[in-house]
């Protein structure tokens, strides 16, 4: 007399892909949770010190908590804006010319030319030194 165990297996399989399922979960946590409380402290302090009249320049003269006029001021402020519009200029065209030249780059590095593989290392051993030098020391 035999006893037949199929449904054994597909229950264990099961137990063991949720518990593979959790396991990820689990590692992550404590790392998670360390960069929440270093990302989260800095951020909540800066914007309670935004939130008042609080300067570096002279701590002194703490006037306490003053709301939204420090953004109000920063806002009514030309230099402010200007200096916004001066970084928004920065980030459109330094992003658009290194996706621009990252694109053509890769369109010549896919030519199949004879002899292109020896202008290809040439390009190319540059941009590899430097990290092998950083790694070597």
């Amino acid at each position: 007399m035999t006893v037949s165990l199929e449904g054994l297996p597909v229950a264990t399989d099961r137990a063991k892909r949720a518990g593979e399922r959790y396991t990820g979960m689990i590692l992550l946590a404590p790392t998670m949770i360390i960069m929440t409380v270093v990302g989260l402290f800095p951020l909540l302090h800066s914007l309670y010190m935004s939130l008042t009249g609080y300067r570096p320049s002279d701590p002194d003269k703490f006037q306490g908590f003053v709301g939204l006029a420090n953004y109000a001021d920063a806002v009514s402020d030309a230099q402010f804006l200007h200096s916004i519009l001066l970084t928004l200029l920065f980030t459109v065209l330094s992003v658009g010319l290194s996706l621009t030249l990252a694109v053509l780059l890769a369109l010549l590095f896919n030519v199949r030319l004879r002899g292109f593989t020896l202008l290809r290392t040439i390009i190319i051993v540059p941009m590899l030194i430097t990290p092998i030098a950083v790694g070597i020391t």
